[in-house]
């Protein structure tokens, strides 16, 4: 018997899992304003002072560099050259900031 869950509950799952199981993937993000999407390994974040616990954690604290605002698209990606990617849905508080219209189907950007 095959057990499903539904895409909510697999990205709710996903973001309740501990940041460090993560390791030695880089997390991909895109601004809201179109600024250029920034790339950072989570062993960096890792091991900065009080890091992210959990996937959900680092959505929510994730924001542009060059204009503050919460992120449009995250995604993490198994290594540079990797063909593996995990998007990440935003919660549904931070979907609303990123571009006013809750629910707006995302764009594959990671892979232009």
């Amino acid at each position: 018997m095959a057990h499903t869950i539904s895409r909510e509950q697999r990205q709710r799952r996903l973001r309740a899992e501990p940041l460090s199981s993560w390791r030695g993937w880089l997390v991909y993000v895109r601004c809201v304003a179109d600024h250029p999407p920034s790339t950072q390994p989570l062993d960096a974040l890792l091991a900065l002072p009080n890091p992210p616990a959990t996937v959900g954690d680092l959505l929510r604290r994730l924001r542009c560099r060059q204009c503050g605002k919460p992120p449009a698209g995250v995604a993490l990606r198994q290594s540079a050259r990797s063909q593996v990617w995990m998007p990440l849905k935003l919660p549904a508080h931070l979907e609303e900031q990123s571009d006013g219209m809750p629910g707006t189907a995302r764009v594959a950007w990671w892979r232009r």
